[in-house]
Order: C-alpha cells, then structure tokens, then sequence
C-alpha cells in the first residue's frame, strides 16, 4: 500500500556541517525532518531521543534513524491504550499482529504494517538494521560517536532515508483519513 521508492542513497558532499554547535543525534534528526516535513513531531520524543545514538546507548544495535522513523510514524498512527477499552487493545493489537505475519496488509493502514515496510525498506537499502554492521564500527564512547557521524556520509544518507520514508508514510496516512 505504501510502496516506498527503490533508489540509491543520496551521495552528500559533506555528511552534516563540519562547524555544527550541536551534537548530532541520529533519531533526533529524523523525528526534526518529519516534523519539518510534515507538521507532526513531540519536542519531548526528540529530546530523549539520544538514548538511539551508536544503536541504543552505544551499544551496536537497532539503528537510531530507523528507531527515529518508526517513533514518528507512531505519534500519527500509534494506540494509546490509556485511551482505549479493553476489547479494542485485543483487536489492534491482533489486526497489527496479524499485519506483522502476512503478506498482505488488512486496507486500512495501521501502524504495525507501515512499520514493517519501512523496517523491511530500510534493511534492504541498509543490508542490514543494525548500526554496528552499517558503520562497522563499535562505539567506545559518545565523543568516539560523535566524530564518527559528524563525518559519515552513510549514517547522512540513512537518516535521510528514514526519515523521508517516515514522512512520506505520515502523509498518506493522513490523506487517506481525509
């Protein structure tokens, strides 16, 4: 349903502004970009949002750009269950459960199908979900990340990937709500 465009990472010039006064945050970047793109985002969500840095804490895993893409689709399409009967949990979480196993998506666009697009998208532009294989490098501390991103112009790329792939899918869920 929401078929994202197959094409080749944009080659930047420079990965992000060599004299840049704040410390880069690749979730962050991607919940500022939709945000930008689409009026949508939570100033809380962005500022927490470090904890992703180097695949959560530093740590090699779930890339952060991609965690960041998939916070923001969830501010639009997310349950919030305090606000939700019972019976109704049971039921999105089965239809989204449901979404996660098939092939084929009930219609209506939830947010679990989105996300395993965009997951799905993402690991087959990236080879990967994991910051650890993406970078080939396994952080030793924030600044050791920190120089690593200001210079990458592959984590540029996938943030940009993320987040547009995010924003896009914002967008046409919120068309079709129309």
């Amino acid at each position: 349903m929401y078929a994202f465009r197959q094409k080749a990472l944009p080659i930047l010039e420079r990965a992000f502004d060599e004299n840049h006064d704040e410390p880069i945050h690749c979730a962050k970047l991607v919940l500022e970009g939709i945000k930008k793109q689409t009026g949508i985002g939570d100033d809380l969500l962005e500022n927490l949002s470090f904890i992703f840095d180097g695949g959560i804490g530093l740590q090699g895993g779930a890339c952060g750009a991609l965690a960041g893409a998939i916070m923001g689709i969830n501010l639009v399409m997310g349950m919030s269950v305090r606000d939700m009967k019972y019976s109704e949990i049971l039921k999105a979480f089965a239809v989204g459960h449901k979404n996660l196993l098939s092939d084929t998506p009930v219609a209506e666009p939830e947010s679990f199908s989105v996300g395993k697009e965009i997951v799905s998208n993402f690991k087959n532009q990236a080879g990967t979900l994991e910051c650890q294989t993406i970078t080939g490098k396994k952080f030793s501390n924030w600044s050791d990340f920190q120089g690593f991103i200001s210079g990458s112009d592959k984590c540029a790329g996938f943030i940009e990937l993320a987040k547009n792939q995010a924003a896009t899918a914002i967008q046409n869920y919120l068309s079709v709500r129309k």
